[in-house]
Parts: C-alpha cells; structure tokens; sequence
C-alpha cells in the first residue's frame, strides 16, 4: 500500500525516479481500479462509464508520472513516455479510421493499397516500442 501512497502523494511529479516496486505496484493498482470499473461499465451502461472515463481522467496523469520517474531510474529520458502514447493513440485512432472507412464501402470498391500496407506497419511499430518501453521499465535501476 505504501507505493500507491507515495505514488499519490507525488501526483504530478515528473522529477526524481521510481523504484521497481513504486511502478509495479502503481500499474498493478491503476490496472485493477480501471478493470474494475470497466466491469461495472459493462453491467451498468453509462453511469458506470462515466465513472470509468472520470476514474481514467484522475488515473492519467500519476500513471505517466510514475512511468516518466521509473524511466530517469533506468537512465532514460521522460520524453519517452511521449513518444510511446502518441504512437499508441494514432495506432488506435488510425485502425478505427481505416475500419470505419472499409465499413462504408460499397461492393466492387477496392481497398486502397497505403490503407492495406500502412495500419500493419503501424501496429507492429506501436507493439514494438510498446515492448522495448515494457523492456525499460523492467529493467533493473538505481534505487531498490
């Protein structure tokens, strides 16, 4: 429990580092209250996916906090975090774009070949930083 507390009270810190257990344990705590809630979002419709989408919104900012401090211990720059969300997010918003686009085609309408060659791409690049990001933050660091 004393992670998440050190965790909470170093909210929106984006200086010093993160030991193992701080992150783990944070990752750990923000997947469960999120699965959770993503549970009774299921059950219960849109009350509990407001309370989601507010649980998500408070969740964001410690979460890239501890990640970006867990990333100085292992002697990395905090700009990584960056990087790895925005090509996460454009992964996403591109593949709904694409499919949504697939959807509204006609039959006899071919599939652009930039759309059957770049979301692959796209998706193999996000997975592969997301791996060497898992790498990272694995890693042994300075603190203990």
């Amino acid at each position: 429990m004393k992670p998440i507390i050190t965790t909470l009270k170093k909210y929106a810190s984006f200086r010093g580092v993160a030991s193992h257990k701080e992150f783990w344990c944070w990752a750990l705590f923000a997947g469960l209250v999120a699965g959770g809630l993503f549970t009774l979002a299921w059950f219960t419709g849109k009350i509990g996916a407001y309370i989601l989408w507010a649980a998500c919104a408070l969740l964001i900012i410690p979460t890239f906090a501890v990640t970006v401090r867990r990333l100085h211990d292992v002697g990395r720059s905090g700009w990584w975090v960056l990087l790895w969300s925005i090509l996460l997010v454009g992964t996403v918003l591109y593949g709904f774009l694409s499919g949504y686009l697939l959807q509204n085609m006609n039959p006899g309408d071919t599939v652009s070949p930039f759309v059957n060659i770049s979301v692959p791409i796209v998706a193999l690049l996000a997975f592969g930083y997301s791996l060497l990001m898992l790498y990272w933050l694995a890693s042994p660091g300075k603190t203990h």
